[in-house]
């Protein structure tokens, strides 16, 4: 009789260890599949921008280099990011006429079948060559976009490359991290960002902070004012080495309070030219700057406690 006791509360035990298992595996996955070891599950959900201050993030400590390529697109944006483990990240695409351009950098670095695609928002000088790549062979896992409405015919073309391509679209909310071996967390869009009437569709650009041991990048697409203000508010530590200028140097971006906070060491902006307010700003900042206007294509590398820049002209 005492072993049938034993028994029955032994199964009772594992059953309810078992459940509790499952729940847990559920709750951590932000694509909501069960993945149940979640070492595949592209994205790690936090608790959000207030509870995410971004400090301490060096006990990642991955080894060998992060390197970025800011790609000379014109006036535009397309950021190829080779991470420590060698995944391979695209920030933008830039502007239809400059796909030749950034096919040869991803050609280059055996970049055309990318581990994540990044379009911060929906302007054709940063999402406006994805078809002329996606028929040159560009292929790519995971897909991060901006939920901003896209209208228009360039749009159309957009979403029908984008279909040609078989991938897994990632949803997010600021704080969430991408799984890397380095903390990448995005920042913004979020809610609040969203609903900003003003200059909306640049305000509700996706923006990411990463860290590779001691060394931070911020890239920032076209995030202006009221996004830089958001991002201050619910940030409390946005200090970096190596900013990627909003919208161009645009005079509606790098404000001086965002600067204030930010306090870059170097400033590279993707631009035909910023405007003479915007660039004062960022000169008033004390950052060294770099433009492909003038520079063409950069390159950074860095090991995690130092970092070079090297340019095309």
């Amino acid at each position: 009789m005492n072993q049938k006791i034993m028994l029955a509360l032994l199964l009772i035990a594992l059953s309810l260890s078992g459940c509790t298992g499952r729940e847990s595996t559920a709750k951590g996955n932000s694509l909501g599949e069960d993945n149940s070891g979640g070492t595949d599950a592209p994205l790690e959900v936090t608790t959000g921008a207030n509870a995410v201050p971004l400090e301490n993030e060096t006990e990642v400590l991955a080894e060998g280099d992060l390197t970025l390529n800011i790609i000379n697109v014109g006036w535009g944006d397309s950021i190829l990011v080779e991470l420590p483990s060698g995944q391979l990240m695209l920030v933008d695409v830039g502007p239809k006429e400059a796909a030749d351009a950034v096919w040869k950098v991803l050609s280059e670095n055996n970049a055309t079948k990318l581990d994540y695609l990044v379009l911060t928002h929906p302007h054709a000088d940063h999402i406006g060559a994805i078809d002329l790549l996606v028929n040159k062979g560009l292929k790519f896992d995971y897909l991060l976009e901006s939920d901003r409405l896209c209208e228009g015919e360039d749009c159309m073309i957009v979403d029908n490359a984008i279909k040609k391509v078989t991938h897994e679209r990632i949803d997010f909310n600021p704080g969430d991290k991408l799984k890397t071996n380095i903390p990448i967390t995005i920042l913004s869009p979020s809610e609040e960002t969203y609903s900003i009437e003003d200059d909306s569709i640049n305000n509700s650009s996706i923006v990411m902070m990463a860290q590779h041991k001691n060394i931070r990048i911020l890239l920032t697409g076209n995030c202006a004012r009221e996004c830089e203000k958001a991002l201050t508010e619910n940030f409390s530590n946005l200090e970096t080495d190596i900013l990627l200028g909003a919208h161009h140097g645009n005079k509606t971006a790098n404000n001086t309070f965002f600067l204030e906070a930010v306090k870059p060491k170097i400033v590279v902006l993707s631009s035909t030219g910023p405007s003479e307010e915007g660039l004062q700003r960022l000169q008033a900042s004390g950052a060294e700057i770099y433009r492909t206007d003038l520079h063409g294509n950069v390159k950074i590398i860095s090991d995690g406690d130092t970092y070079t820049v090297s340019t095309e002209k």
